[in-house]
């Protein structure tokens, strides 16, 4: 018998991308034993009315503001095991499109604990195989063959066993950095993560991405999340300084850009990561420096010097 799997959705104010997701969800996947939750986090737009008009066999929860996506994740996660009792917990963005009948199917037999799908861009180029960390603290998204760190919680299958274990996702995230953080905890708990023989779209253009930047809230959570992820699992001192360097020049280079909301929230990031850091639990040496992840530093040190090099013009 086919393991039953729960999938989530947390959408605010996205019922254009939510329709197109659930559209190509429910007309593509092959899977016989699924059932699909949308977490609603406080939409105004019509998104609730969509769900329940052309989608009534979707579970929808309706909550009355916007909680953030670690706690609406978690809620979607604990109606589940409740209601539902599934073997494995699908974390779907509602900025994807299911392209391939077997997709479910692949990552469901995969054999891994996490797993996601190889995560395209619109023109079909990879997005992410997962993701890794360098050297220096930062963590970057795995377009080669290298063995995945962590993996994108844009497409996410995880087994219950896996929750049972180590919890739901950490709230105090909100948003961003959540999926390294799960998968390090994971890690750190022998449970394996990989990559599955499927392919999804992810458009990267969700309604809380685009909120997000626009509030500067991508720059002060990013920031500040990385940062408490890196002081929870790493001692190395290393990982510490790079990641507060580069944080500092990625502040410049915004101010430089003109851009002085968006630099004040990498600081303000910073300044409460420093000012409140995560209690270290964990002790995993520091990531290999191969030939790739030095391409990787590199590449990022050039690209900040070029607009401030070029700002000074």
């Amino acid at each position: 018998m086919n393991p039953k799997v729960s999938i989530i959705i947390v959408n605010m104010n996205g019922k254009s991308l939510l329709e197109g997701c659930l559209t190509s969800l429910f007309n593509l996947t092959d899977y016989p034993n699924y059932d699909v939750i949308v977490v609603d986090n406080g939409s105004t737009d019509g998104s609730v009315e969509l769900v329940k008009e052309k989608f009534p066999h979707v579970e929808i929860i309706t909550l009355n503001k916007n909680y953030g996506f670690t706690r609406a994740n978690n809620i979607g996660v604990m109606h589940a095991f409740q209601k539902f009792n599934p073997d494995y917990i699908l974390l779907l963005n509602n900025d994807t499109e299911i392209i391939q009948k077997g997709w479910l199917k692949e990552m469901v037999n995969s054999g891994y604990d996490l797993v996601q799908p190889v995560i395209l861009n619109k023109d079909r180029t990879i997005q992410s195989k997962g993701g890794g960390l360098l050297i220096l603290g930062i963590p970057y998204l795995i377009k080669g063959e290298e063995e995945p760190l962590w993996i994108s919680f844009a497409s996410a299958l995880i087994s219950r066993t896996v929750f049972d274990k180590i919890g739901l996702l950490n709230e105090n995230y909100v948003i961003y950095a959540e999926d390294l953080e799960f998968c390090l905890r994971a890690k750190a708990n022998n449970f394996s993560i990989g990559v599955a023989k499927a392919e999804i779209i992810h458009y990267g253009t969700s309604t809380i991405t685009r909120l997000s930047r626009k509030k500067q809230i991508f720059y002060y959570y990013k920031t500040r999340n990385d940062y408490w992820t890196i002081t929870k699992y790493y001692r190395s001192k290393l990982m510490k300084v790079g990641y507060i360097t580069f944080s500092i020049l990625q502040s410049l280079t915004l101010l430089l850009r003109k851009n002085i909301e968006g630099s004040k929230s990498v600081i303000t990031g910073l300044f409460q990561a420093l000012r409140n850091p995560s209690s270290n639990s964990h002790s995993f040496p520091p990531p290999n420096t191969s030939l790739s992840t030095l391409l990787i530093i590199v590449k990022r040190w050039l690209e900040i010097l070029y607009v401030i090099s070029s700002m000074r013009d």
